[in-house]
């Protein structure tokens, strides 16, 4: 049986999904445990996105876009 897995999401794709939902760095960094400095850096490429973190903020758009 095999079982598949979610591809991680770009920081490109969480960049632009965060945009379209209109939700402020400073919103969504402390719902992910991170410095909005640090999640700017990280969503715009100039810091490595682990993918924990990805995952993290996917699933934090997720809800806000089912909300």
């Amino acid at each position: 049986m095999s079982t598949m897995l979610e591809p991680t999401p770009s920081a490109a794709d969480l960049r632009a999904e965060r945009a379209r939902l209109q939700i402020p760095l400073y919103e969504l960094a402390p719902l992910i445990g991170l410095h909005p400095a640090r999640l700017g850096r990280m969503l715009n490429e100039r810091e490595h996105l682990p993918a924990q973190v990805a995952q993290r903020i996917a699933d934090v758009l997720r809800r806000r876009k089912s909300a």
